[in-house]
């Protein structure tokens, strides 16, 4: 069995650091979860009608940040109908099962994003304090 903690977003960049992998609901949270290095899976669920006009008008593969940024979809994102236990359940142990293989993939990805964001050189990447700001400036900076 694996200890489950429910984070809402007070203090969560200290838990964060004890993490080792996470579910999250889609949002600019999956982007610090990866600049973290943890394995996540992105999670979106609604009712009918705005999951309708969603599927019309968003791009389902550049809807996760790190997925755009990555340009490639390397956090599994689970909305609607696919965002069950089943789902989750599924992901999370292949998580588990290769944690060490996940660890170092997650690691590249943010490494990624943050050079290719011209982000390494910075005088400061400590993620545990004011990373929402942090975050902000990476999206900010971000060159193509």
């Amino acid at each position: 069995s694996y200890p489950v903690e429910v984070i809402i977003l007070e203090d969560n960049y200290e838990i964060f650091k004890h993490a080792s992998v996470a579910i999250a609901c889609s949002g600019t949270v999956t982007l610090e979860l990866v600049l973290f290095k943890i394995p996540t899976i992105a999670v979106y669920k609604t009712d009918f009608i705005s999951a309708l006009i969603g599927r019309m008008l968003v791009n389902f593969e550049n809807v996760i940040l790190p997925n755009f940024l990555l340009k490639e979809n390397v956090v599994p994102f689970l909305f609607q109908e696919k965002c069950n236990y089943i789902q989750m359940q599924k992901i999370l142990i292949n998580f588990i099962k290769n944690i060490e293989n996940q660890n170092k993939l997650y690691e590249n990805y943010s490494k990624y994003i943050l050079k290719n964001m011209s982000y390494l050189n910075s005088k400061s990447t400590n993620f545990t304090s004011n990373s929402g700001k942090m975050v902000i400036n990476l999206i900010n900076n971000y060159k193509r």
